[in-house]
This record gives structure tokens, sequence and C-alpha cells, in this order.
């Protein structure tokens, strides 16, 4: 393409290499945006041979996305049977399904067709376990191994499977450390928006892991956290070249606001939502409504505070400053004010070794002794979670907790118990057990207090609605602390409502339940 006048609009100057001369990636949108900018543009040929082979290479992925089903292994559903077909038709790319609908599965099946010498699986640590035991159900006869966390255990781990191939299944943390030592033809990656952080070291890390593989199966119901640039480093992986710049995919979508102090990113700008939707389209897969399960119900409990711990309470909120028993919290900042107001709303204990007053963690038995069945509990605090456990055990009720101090056999011992019925109640940070579990023997789960961010707050509600739920009545219920700082972080999560991928992704037709479709 020969640019006659040099007119290049706003959101294309990201692109500029030096001295004025730009380097665009092959990308119909860029062309379109060319052409709109100077009508006297020529396009070469070759340019043109090149878009319309881009454009045809999608065609197929965009007809597989729309299929109810496929020739595929026999025990999938015929929905996860399309899923492995799109994996390994796109060969990079996202699979977006919401919660529950086997993205494991579906991603380990399609990895046993590929067949590449060796398989890299990176997911949270809180389920390097889950994700040995689908590989040993579903590729049965393939080697498998979980990278452990020392040093020597880790070398001794990668040589091992470097020498027999097979699945090597790591955390995002253990994958930072060995980038170098753990290439691999083939790359899973669950729970990828971890690494939509595109400054950290993890998010720089994985990005170039994904660069060397053949195949790059990435997985997550939420591919924007709170707004649509959470799916860049996703899109850098999955074709670096198209989508090399963030400033460039940014400046093409989205509202960039300069307010003195910095660039603020806002969401998808007006009249561009229907390109940002036609660049998706060929990257990621995103269904839902396909369980067939009845919602959970949704209910708020309220508590209040009372007697010492309203006292606490107050005192932080006036003051920065509250004691008990000889001991004095003060605070210096907004931030570590709004903290101790959150920790005091719930449990004074959390500031206060010996306090043994009033809290939430009172409410917690008569919620379990409502009806039978488990139940779930999240909270961000790992200390009230084992305070919690104490709670209810000393109420006679079973229960156990789940938190990131534990190491993985811990953490596989405490899943193993709950699933196994030997508990009760298991209470889990969201950190920790509000991605990635598969829950289905609760029925019931119950938030002492809310993540940040809804998406956080949308997966732990589905570790218990998920395949395999027996329950025809599932429930999450809020226990709400009013007229406290809890009132305040239920507006500000309410406000942040992430831009879903479903937002974004028009798809043809209605979505049809498990139920309609036979297996």
């Amino acid at each position: 393409m020969t640019l006659r006048s040099g007119l290049v609009p706003r959101e294309l100057r990201p692109y500029e290499a030096e001295g004025g001369r730009y380097s665009f990636p092959v990308c119909g949108d860029i062309v379109r945006r060319l052409l709109a900018a100077d009508h006297g543009l020529e396009i070469f040929e070759d340019l043109s041979d090149e878009l319309e082979s881009v454009r045809a290479a999608q065609e197929p992925l965009l007809a597989i996305a729309e299929m109810d089903d496929c020739e595929g292994d026999p025990r999938l559903y015929p929905y996860q049977r399309v899923g492995v077909r799109w994996l390994l038709e796109v060969g990079r790319g996202v699979l977006a399904d919401e919660q529950g609908l086997g993205k494991t599965v579906m991603a380990i099946v399609a990895a046993t067709e590929a067949a590449p010498e060796r398989a890299l699986v990176i997911c949270p640590g809180s389920v390097m376990g889950s994700w040995v035991g689908h590989i040993q159900q579903w590729a049965p006869g393939s080697f498998v191994c979980d990278l452990p966390q020392g040093k020597s255990g880790r070398d001794a781990t990668t040589r091992e499977w470097h020498e027999r191939g097979g699945f090597l299944v790591t955390n995002y943390a253990r994958a930072e450390l060995e980038e170098q030592r753990i290439y691999s033809p083939l790359v899973i990656m669950d729970e990828v928006h971890k690494a939509r952080n595109r400054k950290t070291g993890v998010s720089e890390s994985v990005r170039r892991i994904a660069r060397k593989a053949e195949f790059l199966f990435l997985l997550t119901a939420s591919p924007t956290v709170n707004n649509v640039p959470d799916l860049w480093p996703l899109l850098a992986m999955c074709d670096p070249k198209r989508f090399g710049s963030f400033w460039g995919f940014v400046f093409r979508f989205c509202d960039v606001l300069d307010d003195g102090y910095g660039l603020k990113i806002g969401g998808v700008a007006d009249g561009e939502g229907e390109a940002l939707d036609r660049i998706l389209k060929p990257y990621v897969l995103r269904r839902h409504g396909l369980l067939g399960l009845n919602p959970s119900e949704s209910r708020t409990m309220e508590y209040r505070l009372i007697g010492e711990q309203k006292a606490l309470y107050t005192a932080m909120d006036k003051t920065g400053v509250c004691s008990h028993g000889g001991c004095t919290v003060e605070v210096l900042d907004v931030l570590a004010q709004v903290t101790r107001l959150r920790q005091l709303a719930l449990d004074p204990g959390l500031l206060f070794e010996h306090y043994d007053g009033p809290s939430k963690l009172d409410a917690l038995p008569d919620l379990v002794w409502e009806r039978k069945g488990q139940m779930v509990m999240f909270t961000a605090y790992a200390d009230l979670a084992r305070r919690a456990v104490q709670r209810l055990r000393d109420n006679g009720i079973s229960a156990i907790w789940l938190t990131g101090d534990l190491t993985d056999v811990q953490r596989m011992g405490v899943i193993g118990a709950f699933k196994r019925g030997d508990a009760q109640v298991l209470v889990v940070t969201h950190g920790t057990g509000g991605e990635g579990l598969n829950l289905e023997e609760a029925d019931r789960a119950v938030f002492l207090d809310l993540a940040w961010h809804p998406a956080g707050n949308e997966h732990a509600m589905r570790r218990i609605l998920r395949p395999g739920q027996r329950s025809d009545r599932t429930q999450i219920t809020y226990l709400h602390s009013v007229g406290t700082i809890e009132d305040h972080v239920r507006d500000i999560v309410a406000e942040k409502r992430p831009v879903t991928i479903t937002e974004i992704i028009s798809r043809g037709g209605v979505a049809r339940p498990v139920s309609e479709v036979s297996k």
C-alpha cells in the first residue's frame, strides 16, 4: 500500500516506526481506516491477495463456531466436540466458554488429537492436582507430571518431561521461574486472565512461552475482568504480529483521555463495537447457556454490628484508631483505613488476637443448619477462613479451609476430603478457591465478603453450579454488614461491572441447553 498524502489516522499513530515511517500488520481493519483517511491510496496486488488469504482461512473457524455438533470423542457432549474441533482448527485461540462447560476436558482432548511430543499446562496452583487427574482420565497412557516447588525437584521433573514427553503441569509463578526450560510445541493456559496485566513479569513471561508454541489454547471464562484492554495480552499471544502494539489496539477501539496526569483508558469507543467484534471472532470462542441447570437463588442476609464490634468499628471510622485488650491499631492512610474497616465489619479478631466478642462469624452456624447438604464459604482473608472453620467446629459442624498458604499436597487433600463428604463446609479464599475448582458436591455458597471485581464473584458463584450438580435448588447467600464499609464495597463492585466478552462478540441464534442436545 502506498501512502500518497501521508495521512495517518490518530488511532494508527502508535504504529510509527521511525522518521515518519509506519509499520502496520496485515489487518483488514487497519486497511479500512487508512482508506477512509486517504481515498487516493492504492492497494498492491500482493497485499490484496494476502488479505483474501486471511479471510478465507477464517471462514471455517466462523462456521465451526456456529455448529451444534460434529464428529469426535463420543464421551464428550456435542458442544464439547465442537470446541475440540475449533481449538484444532484455530491452532492459537481463546476458549472463553462460561464456567462449567468443561474447557479443561476440551483442551486435553484437543491436545491428544494434535499429538505433540510434549504439552505444557499453566494453571493456578489450586487446580494443578485437578489438571493432573483430568489428564490421567482423558489421556490415559500419557506421561503426566506436575512441576514441584523446590528447585531440585523442578530440575529433575523438567529433565524427565523432556525425555519422556507427555504433559507437564505448572502454575504461573513456577512457569515464570522455569521459562527457559519449559518450551513446548503445545501450551494450554488455564484462567489465562491472570496474565491480563501486561506489565507484570508473569504476563511477559507467558507471552514469551506462548510465542514459541505451535498450538496455544487459552482458557478463561472472564477474558475481560475490568475493561477491553484486558483482551490485549490474550490476543498478543494468539497473533503477536497482528497485535504486537498495545497502544495500537487501545487507540483503535477504546476511548482514551489525557487528563494531564497520563492517559486514561475507557470503554469501547463509539462506532467501534462492530469493528472489534470482527477482530475478535476468529480468535475467541464464547458460548453460554448450555448447561441446562436451574440458575442459583440469590439472597442477601443483613448482619448488624452490635456491642464491642460496633464500638471498635465506629472508633476506626471516626478517628483511624481503635483499641482492645491493651492493643491499639492505628492507620496512616485512607487505603489502610478501608482495609481495617472491612476486617472490623467481619470480625475484630482479625486485628485483635484475643477478641471474643460479637462478629459476623456468629451468624454462620444457623446458615449451615438451615438445610442439609454441603456448603462453600468465600472470604478474602485467610485468617478469617481459619477462624470461621474453628467457629463451625465449636458448634459441632465439620469444616475445613482452603487457603493460599497450603502446599499442593495439602490442597489436594482438602479438596479430596470435601468431595468425599468428610466435611460439610469448605471455607476458601477468593484467590485460592474462587476459580478453577469443581465443587458441585455443595448446593450452597456463602459470601462472607466480596471480591473487589465482579468477575471474581461470578467465578466463585459458579464453583457449585457445574455439571454433576444434583440439586435442583442451588443458593447463593451474601452475608452483608449493613451501615458499614461493605455498603460502599458493594456499590464499587456494581459500578466496576466488567465488559463481558458476550457483549463484544455477537453470536447468531439462541444457545440451547445440554438437555436439548443428545449426548
